[in-house]
This record gives structure tokens, sequence and C-alpha cells, in this order.
């Protein structure tokens, strides 16, 4: 790679961490002047850095002003695990250049992931981005058979002249009105006796969220495993930008405490953010009234549920499929909770809840078509004679395409599954892609759903964002 006159790139050292920070909250955190959004600050990036206890400032590149000596662009290198099989073990081609990781219920291979890619505006346009991604690339290439992106559509171009393939991701958002996400649930089931926060720093609450999670995520390719309760506590568990209005709570079937659970009870999770921006834009949108302009966007980190099957003291806790129709009954008590506690409280009265449409966006493989069709089907019957649907139901859903998740294969490795060796990007897709001709997959959360012929699998949660 040629230099850059008047500029170095390299590497950064520990203490220099902290320009890290300063020179990302410069780049992002100032307030656009045609949106009127305040981007990413300083405390967003803080929380990527001291809550992920895989940094490594070796993955960390920046370039310097030779002028000035100030940092004036960056790269991060992440480190995570990502699935890649539900049910069989990976091996790389050689065992002895990377580890992996191999649990009974899913397999792993480790990835290195692009982020923090900021330049100052009045140093763009010469090639510092494509320098350091460059030395990234040299680093991940080390490290990692794997390496991942997520790339707005407009930089997507970008990216494929320098490797990178795009696999796409389906998401589904769902946009109801407040009241219809608490409708035809007993009124119990959406109190604060059902619905309580998280306490990421209670055991009982940890094994709780775990065993849920353990069920449905290890079936959803290409998202992240979580390693330690250090990760689960500080990078999932806490939130450190004002943007942002968090919610972490957990629902347990009719109101028992964690600790009083048994065999058959339900109990669901939800970690979910609403932006402050949001918000005020459908306050201002209904003070005019501008009724289609009241919306309010929820990005949903986490959402699972299940039904206990071994609550033993002596145990670890274990998770099943539950029937539809209480799924439907944990996730719409969820919703409304978050709603009533999280959205509720930054209205001014004179804005009813109700006048605000819920616009909540998650991975298909994570509730695919058919588990909502399920959901809608056992729930619309007995509510017939009131005219309300599901908000499973599906004149309220939409899919999109993601082709931002962009990929770069570096060593060949083995999979006891759908491809035998993975060597290119197309090769991954064939993991990565919808369900084959032929197949077909219980899905985890629901009973009695079986997802086929071009079911998703790939997805990705947003609580692991970086």
């Amino acid at each position: 790679m040629a230099a850059i006159h008047g500029y170095t790139c390299r590497a950064l050292t520990l203490h220099e961490v902290p320009l890290l920070l300063d020179h990302l909250d410069a780049v992002f955190g100032a307030v656009n002047s045609v949106t009127g959004r305040r981007g990413a600050p300083r405390g967003f990036f803080e929380h990527h850095w001291d809550c992920d206890d895989q940094r490594d400032v070796r993955g960390c590149f920046g370039a310097f002003d030779e002028s000035s000596g100030r940092l004036v662009a960056s790269v991060r290198v992440y480190s995570r695990a990502m699935r890649l099989h539900s049910e069989t073990s990976i091996a790389l081609a050689s065992a002895t250049e990377h580890s992996l990781e191999t649990g009974s219920c899913s397999s792993t291979v480790r990835i290195g992931g692009i982020g923090d890619v900021a330049t100052r505006s009045e140093h763009r346009g010469k090639g510092l981005a494509h320098a350091l991604l460059h030395l990234a690339d040299d680093y991940m290439r080390s490290q990692f058979p794997l390496a991942v992106l997520h790339a707005g559509p407009a930089v997507v171009p970008v990216y494929s002249k320098q490797g990178w393939q795009s696999i796409p991701l389906s998401s589904t958002t769902i946009s109801v009105s407040a009241s219809l996400l608490s409708h035809g649930i007993d009124p119990l089931d959406a109190s604060n006796k059902c619905i309580t926060p998280i306490d990421f720093q209670n055991p009982s609450h940890m094994e709780l969220i775990k065993g849920l999670y353990n069920l449905t995520a290890p079936t959803i390719l290409g998202s992240f495993t979580r390693h330690s309760d250090f990760y689960w506590s500080e990078y999932v568990g806490t939130c450190r930008d004002p943007r942002r209005i968090p919610c972490r709570i957990l629902y347990t079937e009719n109101g028992k405490r964690v600790s009083e659970l048994h065999d058959g009870d339900n109990a669901g999770y939800l970690l979910a953010e609403i932006m402050r921006h949001d918000v005020q834009t459908a306050i201002s949108a209904f003070e005019k009234s501008n009724h289609d302009a009241c919306v309010v966007n929820v990005l949903v980190l986490d959402l699972f549920a299940g039904k206990l099957s071994k609550t033993t003291t002596n145990a670890n806790l274990s998770v099943e499929a539950t029937a539809a129709l209480q799924l439907h009954t944990t996730l719409s008590a969820l919703f409304a909770q978050m709603i009533e506690s999280t959205l509720k409280p930054l209205l001014p009265q004179h804005v009813p809840v109700d006048a605000i449409k819920i616009c909540f966006t998650f991975p298909t493989a994570l509730l695919p078509n058919e588990a909502l069709n399920v959901m809608a089907n056992n729930f619309n019957p007995r509510h017939r004679d009131d005219n309300n649907k599901s908000w499973a139901d599906q004149q309220f859903r939409k899919t999109d395409i993601d082709t931002g998740f962009m990929f770069k294969i570096y060593t060949p490795f083995n999979i006891n599954g759908p491809k035998k060796v993975i060597s290119t990007v197309n090769d991954l897709e064939t993991v990565l892609g919808p369900l084959d001709a032929g197949h077909t997959q219980p899905y985890a959360m629901c009973q009695d759903v079986v997802l086929k012929e071009g079911a998703p699998v790939f997805g990705f949660f947003k609580a692991d964002r970086f």
C-alpha cells in the first residue's frame, strides 16, 4: 500500500484509545443540519470499548495528520465468533492455524468485524479510509479465517471494489397501533406483576435469559455467540447512548418470581431501544395533524421466549418451545409493557399513545412468517367479534432485504453440514442462505411450526452490534 503524503497510517497504542474515542465523537457526534438528528456520541463508542472483553488494541488503526499530529481517520477490528451451523460441528482445514468454539447445539468460527470507520470531513477524499482498511485487512488475515462488515447502500459498491461480497439478510417490520399490541391478553399478563426489569447482576435472572436465548439463538446462523457473563451484563445489558431510551424487561407467567418458576411455566424477555428524536418527531407530527408521520421505531435488540422444562435446584435450567397462543401472549405482554414503561412517559398529556404507530424491526429468521402466521391464526378466531386482528397478522408486516452485510474469506475451512469446504463467499452464502428445497427445520420458540424451503436462517441480533 503506497504511503499517503502528509499522513502516517498505523496501529494505535493502548494510551491512544482516548484519542480514538474523541475522534469518533467528533466525526459522528454532530447534529445533522438536514435531519436535526444527533449522531452517535462518545458514550456509544466508550460502551463498545469498555464493555467488550475481547477488545484488542492491535486491531485499532488510525491516520495521523503529520502537520498537526491529530488523529483524523480510524478503523477498528472487533473479534467475535459467528454461528455457521446449528446441528453439526465445524473443523478448520488446518486446525493449527485458527481455533474454533464447538458446542453441542451450534458450531462457530472466529471472525473479524470492521467498525468505527471514520474520517474527519476536511481530510476526506485522500484515501485514508482505504489505507486503514488495508492495514485492518492484513491484521484480520493473520487472526481470522473470515471477516464481516455492515455497509450502508451508498458505500456497498466501494467495499465491493475492495473484495467484500454481500450476503442478503431478510428483516421483518411490523407496524401497528400501540393498543393492538396489548389487545386480547389478560390484564395480569401485561401488568407489572408479570413484567419486571432484568437485573443482569441477579444470577437467577441471568440463568433464565440465557436459557431463553440458548433455545433459539443457536438456530440463527450468522449471529454472534456470547462467551462471558461480563459481555452479557455490560455489552448486552447496558446503554451509554443518551439518544436512546433502553428497555430491558422479563416476563414470567402468572407473575411468579424467577426463583418460583417450575416445569411448564412460560417466560420471555425483550431488549429494545427507542430513539428520543423519533418520539419528538412523532409528537410534532401529531401537533401539526400530520398523523401519518406519528411513527416511533422500536429497535429490537433481543426477543426470546419459551417454556421451562427443567428447573430443579441441582440442574441447569432448560427451556423448550411453547404453544402458539402462549407465545403470542408472552410477546404481546412484553411489547405492551415496553410501550407503557418506555414510550408513554415521554408523551405529553395531549398526545395519546394510541395516536402513535409502533414499528418493530427484527431479523426474519428470529420470528419467521410461518411462526407469525400460526400465532395470528390461533389468536384471530378468538377475537372475531371485536374485529381486532393480532399484531402478528400478515397485513401489518413488511419484509425487506438488507444487502449491507459483506464478507471476506481469508482461510478455507470445513463444515460438516450443507457445504463441506467454505473457501469463497458464495460457499458461505449456501450455508447462510434460505433453507434448500426438500429441507425442513423445526422452529425453536413455537411448537408445531416447521420451517420449509425458502425460510431465512441468516440473522443478526442488534444487542451484539458494533
